[in-house]
């Protein structure tokens, strides 16, 4: 087998196998955007004898994470061709997509899984929950009339100017948001290749953007895809705009932040509501992503690394004054020991020290965990972008 990036005269050959191994064919906006994604991407292969077997997509992106924007390697499009099953394509091209974003120096990665115990295995933890909610019509609340400030952009019919407002608030909100990430005009235009029937509206507070959401009105549903905003005056006007199309809807449905409690402000709060768990975040490059946080002076302690396909990461960690250093010895004490996903969870958020504890998935000295919960306090991620 031989494992390498894609060259251009085997680009179609990535596009018929996307074609074959997803559940649609793409046609017009969403086969540009994904040759756009093609061109601008890292895309590796897997070759047995000559043959497309199977391939990655690292897309070039990035995610804020303990107050930290970082480079991060979104993996998409990956498919095996079924003819070459079995024969470890996939897992070869795995560790390679580790290779390649550590060179890339894309310190995290982030995938949507098909199977969470595939991707576990290869080091990814889920690491971020996400509500999905249903409003059914006899549960609209009555809202008050309000002079706000919306406008509302079509993706038939971009408004340059609005998109630039959202697209510089969206990158401020994502700056200080666990699990966000900022999104390129490139970014932008892979939502809208994606959602032609799509619409943006735009809530204003002293002449600025607060808050907006992405949404779409389809078969009397109004679906809310983005909902962001910066104060709860915010969000009372994004519902009033909402529910303004009473009219022409029987119900609401969305995605939002498991910290949302929005509905909490309705008579009936009591709506349909489903938490997921729907993307996996790993670790590529642990003493690269230790460098570019802002760790506590105060603290001081060792985390032994266990990554049975990244070898860099295996080893000993010194956290000491604000920095971090990679040992040769391991020391007897103060130290965690923790596996690369249990890490990713750890750091996330997802799980504290002493949940994992509970779960046996780490070892550690009691005498450092207020120090671990001090660097990695619980936290709630929210990431909401798609492959």
């Amino acid at each position: 087998m031989e494992i390498r990036q894609i060259k251009d005269n085997e680009k179609a050959l990535v596009q018929d196998l996307r074609d074959y191994s997803f559940t649609s064919v793409y046609k017009g906006e969403k086969l540009e955007d994904f040759q756009y994604w093609l061109e601008n991407s890292h895309v590796l292969g897997g070759f047995i004898e000559g043959e497309l077997a199977g391939q990655v997509f690292i897309f070039p992106l990035n995610m804020t994470l303990r107050n930290q924007n970082h480079a991060m390697g979104g993996i998409g499009f990956v498919a095996t061709d079924p003819i070459f099953r079995n024969r470890g394509v996939m897992k070869q091209l795995m560790i390679a997509s580790l290779v390649q974003m550590r060179e890339n120096k894309q310190v995290i990665s982030v995938l949507a899984p098909y199977s969470v115990s595939f991707y576990r295995y290869f080091g990814w933890e889920l690491f971020n929950d996400i509500l999905h909610f249903e409003i059914q019509e006899k549960q609209f609340p009555q809202t008050a009339r309000n002079q706000d400030v919306v406008k509302r952009m079509s993706f038939q019919k971009v408004d340059s100017t609005i998109l630039k407002e959202v697209q510089e608030f969206h990158n401020r909100y994502a700056e200080k948001t666990e699990g966000c990430m900022k999104r390129t005009s490139a970014w932008w235009s892979r939502i809208i290749k994606r959602q032609l029937d799509g619409h943006i509206a735009v809530f204003y507070e002293s002449n600025r953007v607060a808050g907006y959401i992405r949404y779409d009105i389809r078969d009397l549903c109004f679906t809310i895809h983005d909902y962001y905003s910066e104060n709860y005056s915010v969000e009372e006007a994004i519902w009033r705009y909402v529910f303004s199309h009473a009219s022409s809807i029987d119900k609401v449905r969305g995605v939002v932040s498991i910290e949302q409690r929005f509905m909490l402000s309705f008579a009936e709060p009591q709506i349909k509501q489903q938490r997921k768990q729907e993307t996996m975040l790993r670790i590529v490059d642990v003493y690269a992503f230790f460098t570019q946080l802002t760790l506590p002076k105060d603290i001081s302690f060792y985390i032994q690394v266990l990554d049975t396909f990244a070898p860099w990461n295996e080893g000993v960690f010194h956290i000491h004054k604000g920095s971090v250093e990679k040992v040769i010895i391991k020391p007897p004490t103060r130290i965690l020991t923790i596996s690369i996903q249990h890490l990713a969870s750890l750091v996330a958020g997802y799980e504290t020290i002493e949940q994992l504890l509970y779960r046996q998935c780490v070892q550690v000295d009691g005498e450092i965990i207020s120090e671990i919960n001090q660097l990695f306090p619980k936290s709630n991620c929210f990431f909401n972008e798609y492959f």
